[in-house]
């Protein structure tokens, strides 16, 4: 598939560790805030956060328009109140997550098809 830079590399790699502390941090908020149903909004935000920083370093659109996609999900789902909110931002995540993994791979079987044998 497609080989990342170094610097990518590491972008990736920082950027990954951030998303993680950022989901026990936004989660341990949450929790403590008896709120469970900001959980998932919460957590779609870091991720939507967390594909910034990727997108800047390895200088693909892709990734800004996932990143940007989920957190207008996750402010969406900020303001709806209730479980329908959460709801939301499950389904849009994972709905966004999948569109973006489909994307991706067909992009790496695309290029390996016009690499030469």
């Amino acid at each position: 598939g497609v080989e990342p830079s170094e610097r990518a590399g590491r972008v990736i790699m920082w950027s990954s560790i951030a998303e993680g502390v950022g989901l026990f941090l936004g989660s341990q908020i949450v929790i403590n805030l008896h709120r469970p149903q900001l959980l998932l909004p919460v957590m779609e935000l870091v991720v939507g956060m967390h594909f910034l920083p990727i997108g800047h370093a390895s200088n693909f659109r892709g990734y800004y328009v996932l990143g940007g996609a989920l957190i207008a999900f996750a402010i969406a789902s900020f303001i709806i109140s209730g479980p329908f909110g959460s709801n939301l931002a499950g389904a849009t995540a994972a709905l966004g997550l999948w569109t973006a993994a489909i994307l991706a791979i067909h992009r790496d079987l695309r290029l390996k098809r016009a690499e030469p044998a």
